[in-house]
């Protein structure tokens, strides 16, 4: 008796020390939750920002912007005033973080674009795509070079593929507001550029005028494919239709800017910008064969650009390899171009083929 009496007392003790041990563990994992629960990655932070900032502007309507590509921000400070976040002290994994940071949002039509940007001091700061491409600008060779007040990527090798909306596009230019210009490389049916009667030549050879053309049509229908969701990201760019003629060697833009259809979606690539990605000093004007060497827009397909020629009413420039003016009833590709949000933030990759820029 007394044998089975020491047994039962062993493994009463040793029950205690288990269920002790248990409630012990329980209490510092009751202490864990209350000291850390909810304590969020950085990037897990930037997705509550917007979260807060819609259900703010989703009551506050009439704060957002009413005009397209109108813009307007409210700090994280506003946002835990008015009750709809969390002081980010609280939020961030790090207790010593000492964070601030804002939300901006842009109109394009009816949908809006919501971006958040996080500053931790030396431990976080939020990358804008924008930013992360335009720390490496070169002065030789291929890459991105500083032009005027924008960015443009020159030479036969260089990385600038980013992925966007299920494809993989080519970035041609930061624009001045910090807004990414690009270019899919998508292959398209071959298309007209416009097919109509032309009373000069009398018969359907086509007329070419942009605001009227088949290839804005076509141009608009590709874009409706767009993915609502991703059409937020894309911002209102003024189309460059400006006539140009063969014999210019102005490659600036001027020329094509000195008609500007505005508030458009979507538009082709101008033929100045064909020869500004060559690199050669011997590509003086677009239609130079010169403008093929160093230049990786020569590799990029047949394509038709939403530049018309001045000296007829039925020509327009494309590029083939090297460029040239042609007839806009011929059939030759049309690619999309589109502008960015400039407040789009870096993912991942470095523009290689294999490792495109990602955003979100």
């Amino acid at each position: 008796m007394n044998l089975i009496k020491n047994m039962d007392n062993e493994l009463l003790k040793k029950l205690g020390i288990i269920i002790g041990s248990v409630i012990v563990l329980i209490i510092i994992l009751l202490i864990a939750i209350i000291i850390f629960g909810g304590r969020l990655s950085y990037s897990q932070i930037e997705k509550r920002m917007v979260s807060a900032a819609e259900e703010y502007y989703a009551d506050h309507k009439d704060e957002l912007p009413q005009v397209n590509n109108g813009v307007v921000s409210i700090s994280t400070d506003k946002l835990v005033e008015e009750k709809y976040l969390k002081e980010l002290t609280k939020l961030t994994k790090n207790k010593n973080d000492v964070c601030s940071g804002q939300v901006s949002v842009t109109r394009n039509d009816d949908l809006l674009f919501y971006s958040a940007t996080l500053n931790c001091g030396d431990n976080y700061e939020t990358k804008k795509l924008k930013d992360v491409i335009a720390a490496n600008v070169v002065t030789s060779k291929d890459g991105l070079y500083q032009y005027n007040d924008t960015y443009i990527f020159r030479g036969e090798n260089v990385n600038n593929y980013v992925s966007f909306a299920d494809k993989t596009w080519r970035i041609l230019r930061i624009n001045s507001d910090g807004s990414i210009r690009m270019i899919e490389t998508t292959k398209r049916q071959a298309t007209p550029w416009d097919d109509r009667y032309n009373s000069d030549k009398q018969y359907n050879i086509g007329i070419n005028d942009y605001n009227v053309s088949r290839i804005k049509e076509y141009i608009n229908t590709n874009y409706d494919e767009i993915k609502k969701n991703d059409k937020a990201f894309i911002i209102k760019q003024n189309l460059c239709i400006g006539k140009r003629s063969k014999n210019d060697t102005i490659n600036d833009g001027s020329i094509e800017c000195s008609d500007v259809l505005n508030d458009q979606n979507v538009g082709l690539i101008q033929i100045n910008e064909f020869a500004l990605a060559s690199i050669s000093d011997k590509c003086i004007n677009p239609l130079d064969p010169e403008c093929t060497n160093y230049n990786y827009l020569a590799n990029i397909g047949s394509l038709w650009t939403q530049t018309a020629d001045r000296d007829t009413s039925y020509k327009a420039f494309r590029f083939s390899g090297s460029a040239t003016v042609t007839n806009t009833v011929n059939y030759y590709q049309a690619r999309m171009v589109i502008h960015i949000n400039s407040q789009v933030n870096y993912v991942s990759g470095d523009g290689t083929v294999d490792n495109p820029y990602k955003f979100n």
